[in-house]
């Protein structure tokens, strides 16, 4: 019911699948080749305008995405799922402020892990029941090319680590 209500909200059609209903938001769907290729990482801080504005573009596709579907546990999107195959992610947990990372990369994870039924903007149609780590650390550099370390726990390891399949790193 709540889908119904939101999804009416956004003005998109309640008879379209959901991945439809994705792709109208422009989060590309499965199947296209971009999803495919590696990211390319930023040379930053040479590329910080472009960097910056991709972070900004990201972030901006959340408000839409999340009046269109209600994500109990957050969400976050790739430069890939929206066209830009290049390597910046945003998460963005329930009750917390969107976080952008440029060039992440897991380097580190936890044996202790869990399984939990989750879904993908780009294949929004399919959920399945995957295995994270419970614990990520994640290297990623700042808009001025410092290069930082974030370790991330439970839901937010769960969203970085899904967004590192959808982000691996070209060269």
């Amino acid at each position: 019911l709540e889908w119904r209500f939101r999804a009416a909200d956004a003005g998109i059609e309640d008879s379209v699948r959901p991945s439809e209903r994705m792709r109208r938001l422009g989060v590309v769907q499965d199947g296209d080749p971009v999803l495919r290729r590696p990211a390319d990482p930023f040379d930053l801080p040479r590329e910080h305008d472009v960097a910056a504005g991709l972070g900004e573009l990201l972030v901006a596709y959340l408000a839409p995405i999340r009046a269109a579907h209600a994500f109990g546990k957050g969400n976050g999107l790739a430069g890939p799922q929206i066209g830009i195959a290049r390597a910046a992610a945003v998460v963005q947990l329930p009750d917390g402020e969107p976080l952008v990372l440029y060039n992440p990369r897991v380097v580190d994870s936890s044996d202790d892990s869990d399984e939990q039924y989750e879904g993908c903007l780009s294949c929004f149609d399919i959920r399945g029941l995957v295995e994270r780590p419970l614990r990520i650390d994640v290297e990623h550099q700042t808009l001025d090319g410092d290069i930082r370390l974030i370790t991330f726990q439970r839901a937010a390891a769960r969203l970085w680590a899904e967004l590192g399949d959808v982000v691996p790193e070209g060269g």
